[in-house]
């Protein structure tokens, strides 16, 4: 399906274009606004979150004002108030941008310069001013903050470290450790206000501990604080009437390394072409399978031990595995699925040391993979000075303006299935000491379900991640022709423009409608994988950063269900009664697998 180029108004004289972009009204005021306003249901239990990355878990408005927002997520505040945005929008735009401009010009996204342009662009065309009405000011941080149609997920990403180097000078004296401390707390609170009662948290890890010169490590700090915090908090959550959350880590590996050369010094990536070809691979992006064998142990490189004492038990029970992620612009390649068996081993081994040292349970592999990339004005980018026409009337990924390659996740995911058949020849009793998962799989075909089922390989899905980061893009939707004049006309018009920024929102505001659903996921890889019997679980990929719930992946997934089994007789005959339930179910296994009881 080609999607056309979508033709639109000639562009107003600046003083009226200025006008119509401080104009947005109540009709932004729904799509604007962060997840905390929005209404949350509770599954029974709680839901289990298995794909989720810690930095993603707070919305927006967190990194504005922390304490703010923790004020309010303890009802003791009204939270992050018009003064705190403008406050920060204000700091953005003549102190970051105007520090950082020059330097990044009008160089798009690319992996070694994660600020994506269209988040520059809005500090650029949205500049501060006292007649910004708060709608606006909100879609604006909104389009800086979190995965939009303009901004690449990785560059919201990239805005957390400034951010929290502006949180620790202004509200925490310059103590990076209590900001991070308050950052636990915070995400602490959040997953239990969105009712995640247990979830699978993947931190970096590149560079390994990272200890200071003091001999103190954050991401060591962060698995101890995911083990204590909870039941810190117990009495505000008991007074709150939440259920205290279970947080498991898991170290991340970048997925370069899985597309490296024979001589490890390149790796094969389609950025900035279109087509897989070699790059240098950036060494500061290298672990080694030892260093994860020894992270899983409490060990630093060197295989000394860093766990305070007393601390080993629950250091166990928090770090549960690794992962390997990045924005899938890899193509892999057979040195990286060397790489990749030689992590699969190293995982396997720290299992077995564990269980001799009285840890039972297994670890988790989880693997991003077929889930592709969209890097949006990788090829021409808009020339300056810019403008509202020239960035933001037309979406990038509409108009060709933009570089990625959907044979290459697919692709992906077949060599990671011939990686694992090999390890499982090699180690008969994986799965007593190892689960492996793949996550998102978006671009999976049956058969490659069918072989994930038969490798005994878990996956998890991310509907809604999928729409913001354009993974799943209008060219992969059935009605995408139509949903993308929708869009078009949305992006061209300054009054709805900024609605975009919520795209899985703006395209299907009830996920209880099947027919819409089905419009946007019917031929998602999530119906091959419940065909197949793959153990699938819903997950949200960074809440905060995706514009996903777990109530709402649930919905979402039970609408297509329906929807195939009213449409499609094989997918009836293949799942019988099965229905949105399976998630709970496959989620509860998963479970009982790590924790040993399978």
């Amino acid at each position: 399906m080609k999607i056309m180029k979508q033709d639109h108004h000639a562009a107003a004289p600046p003083h009226l274009q200025v006008l119509l972009l401080c104009l947005l009204a109540a009709c932004l005021l729904s799509a604007c606004a962060s997840h905390d306003t929005r209404p949350v249901v509770q599954a029974d239990s709680g839901y289990f979150d298995p794909h989720n990355h810690l930095s993603g878990v707070l919305p927006w408005p967190a990194h504005v004002s922390l304490p703010a927002y923790l004020d309010a997520l303890q009802q003791q505040g009204s939270g992050v108030t018009a003064e705190d945005k403008r406050s920060f929008h204000t700091w953005l735009v003549d102190d970051w941008h105007a520090g950082h401009e020059q330097a990044l010009d009008g160089r798009p996204f690319a992996s070694d310069q994660r600020f994506g342009l269209g988040a520059r662009a809005a500090l650029a065309l949205y500049p501060v001013s006292g007649d910004l009405s708060v709608a606006m000011l909100d879609g604006v941080l909104q389009r800086v903050l979190t995965a939009t149609p303009f901004t690449e997920f990785d560059s919201a990403y990239a805005f957390h470290s400034p951010t929290r180097r502006r949180q620790t000078r202004q509200y925490y004296q310059g103590d990076a450790r209590v900001l991070q401390d308050q950052l636990c707390t915070a995400q602490v609170l959040e997953l239990a206000r969105t009712h995640i009662t247990r979830s699978e948290q993947s931190i970096s890890f590149i560079g390994g501990w990272r200890f200071d010169d003091d001999g103190h490590s954050g991401r060591l700090d962060t698995i101890l604080c995911a083990a204590r915090k909870p039941q810190a908090l117990r009495a505000t959550l008991g007074r709150l009437d939440l259920d205290a959350p279970q947080i498991r880590i898991i170290l991340m590996t970048h997925t370069h390394q899985l597309g490296i050369n024979d001589a490890g010094d390149h790796f094969q990536t389609f950025e900035h072409t279109g087509q897989c070809h070699a790059e240098p691979f950036p060494d500061a992006l290298r672990l080694t399978p030892e260093q994860m064998y020894h992270a899983l142990l409490g060990e630093n490189a060197r295989g000394e031990d860093i766990i305070p004492p007393g601390a080993r038990q629950e250091f166990f029970a928090t770090l549960v595995g690794i992962d390997t992620a990045a924005p899938e612009m890899t193509c892999f390649s057979e040195p990286g699925m060397e790489y990749y068996r030689a992590l699969v081993d190293a995982v396997y081994r720290a299992a077995r040391a564990r269980r001799d040292m009285g840890q039972d349970g297994r670890l988790l592999v989880h693997t991003h993979v077929g889930e592709g990339f969209t890097a949006y004005y990788a090829q021409q980018p808009p020339e300056r000075p810019w403008s509202f026409d020239a960035v933001f009337a037309e979406l990038p990924v509409l108009s060709g303006n933009v570089v990625t390659n959907s044979r290459v996740p697919h692709a992906n995911i077949t060599m990671l299935l011939d990686a694992v058949a090999q390890v499982r020849r090699t180690h008969v009793d994986l799965d007593d000491y190892v689960v492996i998962r793949f996550g998102h799989v978006t671009h999976a075909d049956a058969a490659q379900a069918q072989r994930m089922a038969r490798l005994n390989i878990e996956a998890d899905v991310n509907l809604d991640s999928n729409l913001s980061t354009a993974s799943w893009s209008f060219v992969d939707m059935p009605a995408g022709e139509r949903l993308a004049r929708r869009a078009s006309r949305a992006a061209v018009d300054p009054h709805s423009n900024l609605a975009l920024n919520d795209l899985p929102h703006f395209l299907l505001p009830d996920p209880n409608d099947a027919q819409a659903v089905a419009g946007v996921f019917g031929t998602h890889a999530l119906k091959h994988l419940l065909m197949a019997g793959v153990r699938v679980m819903l997950g949200t990929d960074g809440a905060g950063v995706e514009h996903a719930s777990m109530p709402r992946e649930y919905a979402l997934a039970a609408s297509l269900i329906r929807y195939w089994k009213s449409h499609d007789d094989d997918f009836a005959r293949a799942v019988g009664d099965l229905d949105a339930d399976i998630f709970l179910q496959h989620a509860a296994a998963h479970l009982d697998a790590m924790q040993g009881k399978l």
